[in-house]
């Protein structure tokens, strides 16, 4: 389906399970339909930094949804939930 929530409900139950490969799968399909979600950017930004850490592209997540909107709380609660369930912190 395409209905935004229902994706990122399936990219939750993924990360849930370990799987942030296919979250990031998920996501990336999602991202289309509407590709300035900030809330899909943070499950994005923390299926990245998951796999790879702080690389480039996770940096470059941060970047563009910080370029436009400066208040971007939505994305960094986004972010902080999906690191605090895999218990990561740096």
């Amino acid at each position: 389906p395409n209905l935004i929530e229902v994706r990122r409900l399936q990219a939750d139950v993924e990360l849930a399970n370990f799987r942030v490969a296919e979250a990031g799968k998920i996501i990336e399909a999602t991202l289309p339909l509407r590709p300035n979600d900030e809330r899909l950017l943070g499950r994005l930004a923390a299926c990245e930094f998951l796999t790879s850490g702080k690389s480039d592209e996770f940096k470059d997540i941060c970047t563009s949804v910080e370029s436009r909107n400066s208040a971007c709380g939505a994305f960094y609660e986004s972010l902080a939930l999906a690191l605090n369930d895999r218990q990561r912190f740096e």
